[in-house]
């Protein structure tokens, strides 16, 4: 297995330069102005030798590797092995097997791969000037656990740039007869509770990216849950929204009707991004096995997704040379796993909406699995 994990960070480098203190009881944690460090030796590793530092103004020591997604990893090439596997189709345990390590591992991984692309989308957004485009809602039905657990993940999508601007979670009962057999939702999470509150949550989002003498346009389907959303939202005055309601089903080989070709143009956006996911991700696939044990499990590898498809991904498979993130102007060119994982990025420093601060601790329990581990790590990622 080729193994390149310089090429993921600046642990080896000897003219690396700290860009801030890592400490965030420091202030220059935050100023980096104010930042002061000297040289504090190195110490030597299998793969190269680390530098070492000291902040003149906490007197807090780290090393280089302080700064590196593969921070505290024993294989750190395999970071960037997992997330092209996971957004190319493959179950954990089969990246196991071609990697040669622990499914656990790759489990791992997968939840420090999610916590970084929500930051990593919380950055990006912060340089989007506005939004000069429509913006399409609408739910990706999926399950964890069991289809008695159902979840749905709201996308708001660009219609012209398909850029997957952010995702929200609810849970549900699943459709048909699994309602009447299925157990109720124990312990309600208001992170997941309906339909309203996560479009409420995504326009908490998009309202601040439209200047404030403009109407952010939304497109929708109908469902009920979102219209109720958005006019409980305090800057509903600020929504317009359009309704292309989802046809009815047809009879096979029936012509399809002028109502749902205007809705499959309008919701041209987000219904690639949904075909997307399932055949990107295998917990979304019709028929699965490797569907998603916990639902925090599954908002980290959407997110996952979510940097992958703005900023790797072509926006056409026939016409290649452009991203979501490029027609936005956030970047020049198609980034790939080195420039995603090229440095960590810092909770203290890219604060979270809550419901992402909500995942990205993996306080969302599933009651179902009995114990959920939660991310609660002061030092590391």
């Amino acid at each position: 297995m080729p193994k390149h994990p310089r090429k993921f960070s600046p642990l080896f480098d000897p003219k690396f330069t700290p860009p801030f203190c890592p400490n965030a009881k420091c202030l220059a944690h935050y100023d980096s102005s104010t930042f002061r460090w000297f040289r504090h030796a190195s110490y030597p590793t299998r793969l190269g030798r680390v530098s070492r530092f000291r902040c003149r103004d906490c007197n807090s020591t780290f090393s280089s590797s302080t700064f590196s997604t593969t921070y505290y990893l024993k294989q750190p090439y395999l970071l960037a092995l997992v997330a092209a596997g996971l957004v190319a189709g493959s179950a954990q345990r089969q990246l196991a097997r071609s990697l040669r390590c622990s499914h656990q591992t790759v489990s791992n991984l997968a939840a420090r791969l999610g916590r970084h692309a929500l930051l990593f989308q919380t950055q990006a957004l912060r340089h989007v000037a506005q939004i000069n485009e429509r913006v399409i809602y609408d739910d990706f039905e999926t399950f964890a656990y069991s289809q008695d657990a159902a979840m749905g993940i709201g996308t708001a999508v660009g219609s012209s740039s398909y850029f997957l601007f952010g995702i929200e979670a609810t849970r549900h009962r699943g459709p048909g007869a699994l309602v009447k057999r299925g157990k109720p939702l124990e312990e309600p999470d208001r992170f997941a509770c309906s339909y309203s509150d996560a479009i409420q949550r995504t326009l908490d989002r998009l309202l601040g990216l439209v200047p404030a003498d403009e109407s952010l346009q939304f497109i929708l389907d109908g469902h009920p849950g979102y219209i109720r959303g958005i006019r409980k939202h305090p800057g509903q005055e600020r929504v317009e929204y359009h309704v292309f309601k989802n046809p009815k089903n047809r009879r096979k080989g029936e012509p399809r009707s002028p109502e749902a070709r205007r809705r499959d143009a309008a919701h041209f956006a987000s219904d690639l991004c949904h075909k997307l996911l399932r055949h990107s991700l295998a917990d979304h696939r019709r028929e699965t096995i490797a569907h998603g044990k916990r639902h925090n499990a599954v908002m980290e590898r959407v997110a996952l997704f979510m940097i992958w498809r703005n900023f790797s991904k072509h926006r056409s498979e026939r016409k290649p040379g452009e991203t979501p993130a490029m027609r936005l102007g956030l970047t020049d060119r198609p980034l790939d796993w080195t420039d995603l994982l090229k440095e960590r990025l810092f909770l203290s420093r890219i604060p979270l909406s809550p419901s992402w601060l909500h995942v990205y601790k993996r306080a969302w329990i599933t009651p179902e699995v009995g114990a959920n581990t939660r991310h609660d790590l002061v030092h590391a990622h």
